[in-house]
């Protein structure tokens, strides 16, 4: 194994996951006719045709990222979900993901009648009924019979071969073929599963469930339709152009709902509590908080690119930092925990906060002031529910590629002089003072803002 993050900021430019999108794209609508025979008795067709469409966006990610190796290490792993395998790649640490269970297609026959409405990775679950009916429908699509059929097998994979003519060199296209032997997901060429009720199948999910190819993406195996209704599941979805993963996660949902800035469909997140913490008296703030990104590896740029390209700033690190050393009280630093604890922030912590086994929402709390180097941080929501303060600091570059609903937040955050470019020295520093100079509240318009968007949706 080899450790490849060495990349910087600046040497992201040489990698280009627009152009491999695009291709991807355009490669694959050449063969879309060819996958719509090949799928044709099968149900749930056309979520199969977008999940290998994902998946060999995926695998073309790994070439670009770490060249044949990382494509011959990946294949030979034992990882369905090629995101975790990046992890394993550069950090070496590996985080499991496979829906384990028993198998047993006796008791798969007598109870996957009674599976009407599943919920799964990423729903809703907010009572004992709710956690039930989610372990149930975790136990019914693991024991899932599958019957592999070597023969489709083959078929596809000579397609597959075909599709990736313009990408691969003549002579990697052998070793190629040998790795989608070993890699690709079963979900892809196994027999459709009859089952006796042909009643449509309800499954709420975050979309993301199916594409780490964990077990779950066998349930579009099945002869009933299956109908997605995909909830997003952590900040940035909707926020920057060509945010890939939004697009993979919404083509296989027949609804998407987003957090707040989704331009179809928005529904209250559901992942952090709803406004326990809120006061009606107005606070002094006791305690500075910088929440800390975790590190991600390079194959994450083909993803999620643009918040990666954030997230690889160092000069919004540095410019905290120095921001912080003008400032009249202590800060408190939240790295991310265990394995991924991010060195962007070595030797520029405050007093950190262990928070290995607590959730960071338990951590935040009123009186707190929140700075975050992150505009998709998932805890910044939890600061939205408790009107918790928060700074966010970003380059003007990650502005640029703000689409239109996350420009307009960020303005009025601006506006509320809670946001600040890393290039605006002592600006910060300043605000910060002040805040902490006599009782604050969140401005009005900032309020305002999160109640219609986030809030009463």
């Amino acid at each position: 194994m080899v450790s490849v993050n060495s990349l910087t900021h600046k040497e992201l430019e040489k990698l280009d996951p627009q152009k491999a999108f695009n291709n991807h794209n355009k490669d694959f609508s050449s063969i879309v006719k060819w996958l719509e025979e090949f799928y044709q008795e099968y149900e749930n067709s056309e979520k199969i045709i977008q999940l290998l469409s994902t998946w060999l966006y995926f695998f073309r990610s790994i070439h670009e990222s770490y060249g044949m190796a990382g494509v011959k290490e990946f294949s030979q792993s034992d990882f369905g979900c090629p995101i975790r395998f990046s992890f394993y790649y550069e950090f070496g640490f590996n985080v499991g993901n496979k829906a384990k269970s028993f198998k047993s297609h006796t008791l798969f026959k007598i109870l996957n009648g009674f599976l009407r409405n599943a919920l799964l990775p990423g729903s809703k679950v907010n009572s004992v009924y709710s956690k039930y009916r989610w372990r149930f429908a975790k136990f019914i699509l693991v024991n899932i019979p599958i019957k592999v059929q070597e023969s489709r097998k083959k078929v596809l994979i000579k397609k597959i071969i075909s599709f990736f003519n313009d990408h691969f060199t003549e002579e990697s296209l052998c070793e190629v073929r040998m790795y989608l032997d070993d890699a690709l997901p079963g979900v892809f060429y196994e027999e459709q599963v009859k089952v006796s009720v042909r009643r449509e199948l309800n499954v709420e999910c975050a979309p993301w469930t199916f594409l780490e190819f964990s077990g779950f993406e066998k349930v579009f195996l099945l002869d009933r339709y299956v109908k997605v209704t995909g909830l997003q599941h952590g900040g940035g979805y909707f926020a920057f152009e060509h945010q890939y993963a939004t697009q993979f996660e919404d083509n296989i949902s027949d609804d998407y709902f987003g957090w707040g800035l989704s331009d179809y469909r928005n529904i209250r997140q559901h992942r952090y509590p709803h406004g326990n913490q809120i006061s009606k008296e107005t606070i002094i703030p006791r305690r500075l908080v910088w929440v800390e990104h975790g590190r991600l590896p390079i194959y994450n740029y083909f993803i999620w690119s643009t918040q990666v390209r954030q997230l690889y700033n160092q000069d919004a690190v540095k410019y905290i930092y120095t921001e912080l050393g003008n400032v009249k009280i202590e800060f408190y630093s939240m790295p991310y925990p265990n394995n991924l604890r991010s060195n962007q922030y070595d030797g520029l912590r405050g007093i950190e906060i262990d928070n290995a086994s607590v959730r960071g929402e338990n951590i935040l709390s009123k009186g707190d002031v929140v700075i975050f180097d992150d505009s998709g941080s998932s805890l910044i929501h939890h600061c939205i529910e408790q009107e918790i303060p928060f700074i966010l600091v970003v380059s003007r570059e990650d502005v640029l590629r703000f689409k239109e609903k996350q420009n307009e937040w960020f303005n009025v955050i601006r506006d509320a002089e809670l946001a600040f470019y890393d290039d605006e020295a002592g600006m910060m520093s300043k605000r910060i003072n002040e805040i902490f100079e006599s009782k604050f509240d969140l401005p009005l318009k900032l309020k305002e803002f999160h109640d219609v968007v986030f809030i009463n949706i």
